[in-house]
């Protein structure tokens, strides 16, 4: 005679979902992802079955949270982990010397990725060379393994990108990861390659150097998204290397008076 009544619980969430599956759940007025979800129950004797609907009950997800890129340089074999020894801009006396760049990348927290997922690129001028690209996490793991790493020449460019083999490891997580590339140096540039990095007007007013030749080099991190709105992409500020080169010449006259001598004729005194 009386009533019963029933709960269903149902304890979920959206970590498996790509964003290409959240952008069907968009709101367009609140431009976050919001997820409708209705309860039915079902009644039925030998007249028939009944059904009623619940209100509809709705879960708003946030907005991925800010992504961020920063680059520096430094002489090869300071710790990638520590911030000591790396800096914006680096003076080199020579072509042999070895250098490093790392990037900092902190993904967007709350961020699903989909299949394109996200790209960590360096903008490498390719009159450098180097010995190694690594992938590291903030705490030192060497994650290398679990990018593809591949190189783009593009014009006096050359793009290193990373893409992780399995996105959903890093969906949501906001973590930091460090592209770290050693052994860095310009030994084997030609003249004709140099000779662009030899007018500073050409790197803007930011580049601190205004001889020899110096060398910009930027970051970037692109993260897609299917939901409207939500893909980012991120350049880092420039570093800048610079090799100094002191060529020296020398005029003089020691007596503008004197007598206009044959060249053919002239001797040691």
């Amino acid at each position: 005679k009386e009533k019963p009544t029933f709960a269903m619980r149902v304890t979920t969430n959206v970590k498996d979902a790509t964003n290409q599956d959240e952008s069907k759940y968009y709101n367009k007025d609140l431009g976050v992802v919001v997820i409708p979800n209705v309860g039915t129950v079902t009644e039925g004797d030998n007249t028939g079955d009944v059904s009623v609907d619940s209100n509809t009950s709705h879960v708003k997800f946030p907005k991925p949270g800010e992504s961020s890129v920063s680059k520096l340089v430094a002489k090869d074999g300071k710790d990638p982990l520590k911030d000591e020894g790396w800096a914006p801009t680096l003076s080199l006396d020579t072509h042999d010397e070895l250098y490093s760049y790392k990037t900092k990348f902190t993904l967007s927290k709350n961020f699903n990725y989909n299949a394109a997922g996200f790209t960590l690129t360096d903008k490498f001028e390719n009159l450098q060379k180097y010995k190694a690209v690594q992938i590291l996490t903030e705490d030192g793991k060497d994650v290398s393994d679990q990018f593809n790493i591949k190189t783009d020449k593009q014009g006096t460019v050359t793009n290193i990108t990373a893409t992780a083999k399995n996105n959903k490891d890093w969906s949501d997580t906001g973590k930091t990861l460090i592209m770290y590339i050693s052994g860095v140096n310009l030994t084997g540039a030609t003249s004709d390659e140099e000779l662009p990095y030899l007018e500073p007007q050409e790197f803007g007013d930011k580049n601190p150097y205004k001889d020899g030749i110096t060398i910009p080099n930027t970051s970037n991190l692109k993260e897609d998204s299917k939901v409207p709105g939500f893909s980012k992409e991120k350049d880092s500020g420039k570093t800048f290397t610079n090799f100094a080169i002191d060529p020296s010449i020398e005029k003089w006259v020691e007596d503008d008076q004197s007598a206009v001598i044959d060249p053919g004729e002239a001797t040691d005194e």
